[in-house]
């Protein structure tokens, strides 16, 4: 049989095919083709014409197919006969998605004449989907000449569509991975972006913090997140060579390509050795830099790598400029927060509330009523210091060199950093953290299983007070050996333990501050006392009695003496006071 199907009626049709596409691109794909099917069947003998494709991947199974797309007025019996063509047509080509097979022509067990073709969009090697006519009588050469020209408009489409939506599920995903787990999250990114580009490898080089210009590109520390095979991979001794002078360099410097350095090459893992017969090759990549977009000087922050044995075409690298943005973002908001969080608690801390951004906000923004001992740290005669020092510059440094330096005590004796004013240092001892070891905190993973361990932990706060005091009489130390111009400085001090409101005060994460009156008893008897010394109130001297009793000491490793009692602003009533002094009595 001859359907004498002319070349106009061909154009004709692929001209409604383009069509229907162009205007209905944005509707759901199944039901463009569909449509699209109509068309076919409408003419020739044609009694069905059918479509299977593959179905966008959700990179957490197999790749799945699309269910049969049928036009329209087509029986039970004829989709039987269709998936039973579709199934033979597999069974006779098994490597279908790396090869184009002959099409496909069979006559069904109920009569029907099958003619398929695999569609194969452009120059792409993969099979997308098969679409096929099912007619009463035997196909000829026009029906395969008008089949492979609806082909050649649907395998473009239908793969087009599967990718924009692969495209964006992997960037809806990245964003709610990066928002939900901040930079540990880049690691599970790059596995999306890995698995929809196909290459073997994904890698991001980071720098650890917001660069300063006085440390050399060289000198600064970067991070490392490497996936190969579609799982995170640690590699220490890729990161290992990378901060021996390496990273920071490659970060820095605004190159996109990497390949003017085979020892670069080789350590990213774009240069690599073939096991058989040991000789180098060099993988396809693709090279970003990440950059920090919000400051008027934009810098690099990062560069992020894709490698593989295939080449990636526009629409992969679009996808991977888009997910740039996105860690690029998160790096330079792992910065903020790692400079803001740094200010006041402990790096182990630090690390804890980075992997868990959701924790660290409900941390800070929840205050709460503790027991615990505040210290207040003075420089004596700043004032007097810097008006003859004359050089606003120096007095500055001066006094910001000091706080670094009373933070650096403060963590040492685990408490945490409040806050300075101006040449003045106020750290707090004692809870939230101060009887959580790392051990402990490593085994949180939600804010319910954190605001537990607050509740219930057993808080000691005689091993505050003396933590406190420790602090102190070190700071007392740490201030002889501290000059500024030339003149020599001390310290005057006071401490108290108390039951006071601590959370954040600013909206900023990582400002920790108390709020109480044992704050302001603290702050009273820093003013009270004088040049050298550190006066206590009385609950953080009872306090040190009775750790000396519960550590089984006869005696502490500093003297306690009554000062008196003062009159103090605010306070009905005289307060009493005590010295601490360095050293053992008598």
């Amino acid at each position: 049989m001859s359907s004498d199907i002319s070349p106009d009626e061909i154009l004709e049709i692929d001209r409604r095919v383009d069509d229907l596409i162009d205007m209905h691109y944005r509707e759901n794909l199944a039901d463009v083709m569909r449509d699209c099917l109509n068309i076919l069947k409408d003419r020739f003998g044609i009694r069905a014409a059918f479509l299977q494709y593959r179905a966008a991947r959700t990179f957490e199974e197999k790749e799945a197919e699309h269910p049969l797309v049928l036009s329209e007025a087509a029986g039970r019996e004829v989709r039987t006969s269709i998936e039973n063509a579709i199934l033979s047509y597999r069974n006779r080509f098994p490597d279908l998605p790396e090869k184009p097979p002959m099409p496909l022509s069979l006559e069904s067990p109920e009569g029907f004449h099958i003619l398929a073709l695999p569609m194969f969009p452009g120059k792409c090697e993969q099979c997308v989907g098969i679409i096929g006519l099912l007619c009463t009588e035997k196909p000829d050469e026009d029906h395969l000449r008008l089949l492979k020209q609806i082909a050649s408009r649907a395998d473009t489409y239908v793969e087009s569509k599967i990718s924009s939506h692969e495209r964006h599920l992997v960037l809806n995903r990245t964003s709610m991975i990066l928002q939900r787990e901040g930079i540990h999250g880049i690691g599970n990114a790059l596995i999306l972006l890995s698995r929809l580009t196909g290459m073997q490898k994904a890698a991001v080089v980071y720098l650890e913090d917001t660069p300063d210009p006085a440390v050399p590109a060289s000198m600064r520390r970067v991070g490392l997140i490497y996936v190969e095979k579609g799982q995170v991979v640690r590699r220490k001794d890729i990161l290992s060579k990378l901060n021996n002078r390496l990273g920071g360099p490659m970060i820095e410097y605004n190159m996109e390509r990497v390949d003017d350095s085979k020892y670069g090459m080789r350590i990213i893992g774009i240069l690599e050795r073939c096991p058989e017969n040991g000789e180098e090759k060099i993988l396809d990549f693709h090279c970003m830099n990440l950059v920090n977009r919000y400051e008027e000087y934009q810098y690099n922050v990062g560069k992020l790598f894709l490698m593989g044995e295939k080449k990636l075409d526009y629409t992969d690298i679009n996808v991977m400029e888009s997910v740039a943005l996105q860690i690029d973002t998160q790096i330079t908001h792992y910065h903020e927060q790692k400079k803001a969080l740094s200010r006041s608690l402990h790096p182990n801390q630090v690390d804890f509330f980075l992997k868990y951004p959701k924790i660290a906000r409900w941390f800070f923004e929840n205050p709460r009523e503790e027991l615990i001992a505040m210290v207040f740290t003075d420089i004596c005669g700043y004032t007097t210091i810097t008006r003859k020092l004359g050089d606003p510059r120096k007095t500055i440094e001066g006094a910001k060199k000091w706080i670094l330096k009373e933070k650096e005590l403060t963590l040492k004796h685990g408490g945490f950093f409040d806050k300075e004013i101006g040449d003045c240092a106020v750290s707090l001892f004692g809870p939230p953290f101060g009887a959580i070891t790392l051990e402990i905190l490593s085994r949180v993973k939600s804010v319910g299983e954190i605001e537990d361990l607050i509740n219930t932990n057993k808080w000691e706060p005689h091993i505050y007070a003396y933590h406190a005091v420790m602090y102190a009489l070190e700071s007392m130390e740490a201030i002889r050996e501290f000059h500024m111009g030339g003149f020599e400085m001390n310290l005057t001090i006071g401490i108290e333990v108390g039951r006071v409101a601590i959370g954040d005060l600013t909206g900023d994460i990582g400002k920790l501050t108390a709020m109480g009156d044992s704050m302001n008893l603290a702050a009273r008897l820093q003013g009270l006392a004088k040049e050298g010394q550190i006066l206590i109130g009385p609950q953080c001297a009872q306090l040190l009695e009775t750790y000396r009793k519960e550590a089984y000491l006869k005696e502490l490793p500093f003297v306690i003496r009554e000062g008196g009692q003062a009159g103090l602003k605010g306070y009905d009533e005289p307060v009493p006071y005590y010295l601490v002094e360095g050293g053992k009595e008598g």
